[in-house]
């Protein structure tokens, strides 16, 4: 699927007058969303952020230095442990086949710093249903 690239501008509209369109930068965008505050307008386009000057008929981008770090490991920790916890609520027998849910769920939380995907998550979890 293509992503929709479009032209940014304005339209003038007057009374009694034709309605004047003005595109806003040369780039085409893709994918955007505007915003207004404080009476000024920004637009997220193309992955960079724009203040919108409608006065001088341009886009200015926004330059932005900021790192972002995001700890996966507590992530991946924080899913298996919910889904442990949606599957003791909502197991078919309440008994788990004669297994301990709760030890199942301590063996194999163990493996739990060395997920460095969605995949492996996957995998580690249905290896412990598979025990039941």
């Amino acid at each position: 699927m293509m992503k929709e690239q479009i032209n940014y501008g304005k339209i003038t509209i007057e009374p009694f007058k034709a309605n004047k369109t003005v595109k806003l930068g040369d780039k085409r965008l893709f994918g955007y969303q505007h915003v207004t505050s404080k009476n000024k307008h920004y637009i997220l386009a193309s992955g960079a952020i724009h203040t919108v000057d409608l006065g001088g008929n341009k886009l200015k981008p926004i330059s932005i230095n900021h790192s972002f770090n995001k700890s996966l490991s507590d992530e991946f920790e924080q899913m298996y442990f919910e889904a442990w916890a949606g599957m003791e609520e909502n197991f078919y027998d309440e008994n788990f086949h004669g297994e301990n849910w709760q030890k199942l769920r301590d063996d194999y939380a163990k493996y739990l710093p060395f997920v460095t995907g969605r995949g492996e998550l996957r995998l580690i979890f249905n290896d412990m249903l598979g025990e039941l």
